[in-house]
């Protein structure tokens, strides 16, 4: 049996997601350094003690500002926020999953390539997405929103991945900058895929494969508040997220002994079993994403065969 989501329900989740992630960028904007005024009072703080991932006050206030939100409109929902600390609590059916600033390092320094992003996960699978981006000539940035089955759009028009099966050696790709260490692989077999473009937040380069900019992405292993919006945006727009299976860890990314699943769920056992909040924020597997005859024939040719997707019916769960 399939718990089948009303639109009407759908559409206000979105009409949600998409007023707080554009309030939400006006208060980022606020405190972003200008290039002629450096924001030197800001805040800085480091989760890890490390120096390597470091949150600021701009991140605090934007997340509270958005959960109390959703708080106050659903009361009943789940909420995950990058900048919590998450508890054994099981979580109900329907989260909602925020990063206020993904890109803070950019952020901090002036570097305008950052993004808010909200997305709401429905047992395991994303069916709202929301994110602002700031914007060349447009003062208040762009919202991209979606909801399942709605499509994706920017102010009512809608977004689309490029849809085309063969990579355009003139266009953008976007890769990890740890591609050949982290994956076991050499970028030389899909030179001929586009020039690379990172830009140091993952759902700021989702959004810029839903929007058609680049052709496509891989995606190392993130976290849900780094990738649900974006997921529910590729998908709605048109392309497939793809997510590797469980092997070893350690096997090369496009080792011929891994393979890659077509998938609409972020968390593919629930109904199974529970999940906490803590489990949330465990993190994913590395993803590829973008148009399903392009990513078949780029990452397949860079094998050495072609991979067979197992497509996973697009329901919010099963029963």
């Amino acid at each position: 049996m399939v718990d089948v989501i009303d639109s009407k329900t759908l559409l206000d989740w979105q009409s949600s997601a998409a007023e707080l992630v554009c309030d939400a960028g006006a208060l980022l904007s606020k405190f972003f350094p200008s290039p002629v005024r450096p924001n030197r009072n800001l805040e800085i703080d480091f989760k890890d003690g490390s120096s390597s991932d470091p949150v600021t006050q701009a991140d605090t206030e934007t997340q509270d500002f958005i959960v109390k939100e959703i708080q106050r409109r659903y009361p009943d929902h789940g909420i995950v926020g990058e900048e919590d600390h998450g508890s054994d609590v099981k979580a109900p059916d329907t989260v909602w999953i925020i990063d206020p600033l993904d890109g803070t390092r950019n952020f901090m320094y002036g570097f305008p390539f950052y993004a808010c992003s909200i997305g709401v996960m429905h047992r395991g699978v994303p069916v709202v997405g929301a994110v602002f981006l700031p914007w060349p000539g447009r003062e208040h940035g762009i919202v991209l929103e979606c909801s399942w089955g709605s499509g994706a759009s920017v102010d009512g028009i809608p977004i689309s991945v490029i849809k085309k099966g063969e990579s355009d050696p003139k266009g953008l790709r976007t890769l990890p900058g740890s591609f050949e260490t982290q994956f076991g692989s050499s970028t030389k077999g899909i030179g001929e895929a586009g020039e690379v473009r990172m830009a140091g937040s993952i759902v700021y380069e989702m959004s810029m494969v839903a929007l058609g900019v680049t052709q496509y992405a891989a995606i190392p292993s993130a976290r849900l508040w780094d990738i649900t919006a974006g997921v529910a945006l590729i998908i709605e727009a048109g392309g497939i997220v793809m997510h590797l299976d469980k092997g070893s860890s350690i096997t090369p990314f496009f080792s011929g002994k891994r393979e890659w699943d077509q998938t609409h769920s972020l968390l593919p056992l629930w109904g199974s079993r529970d999940y906490t909040f803590n489990d949330l924020r465990k993190p994913s597997r590395p993803m590829l994403i973008g148009y399903s005859g392009l990513l078949d024939r780029v990452f397949g040719d860079f094998t050495g065969k072609r991979r067979h997707v197992k497509t996973i019916t697009r329901y919010f769960y099963r029963g």
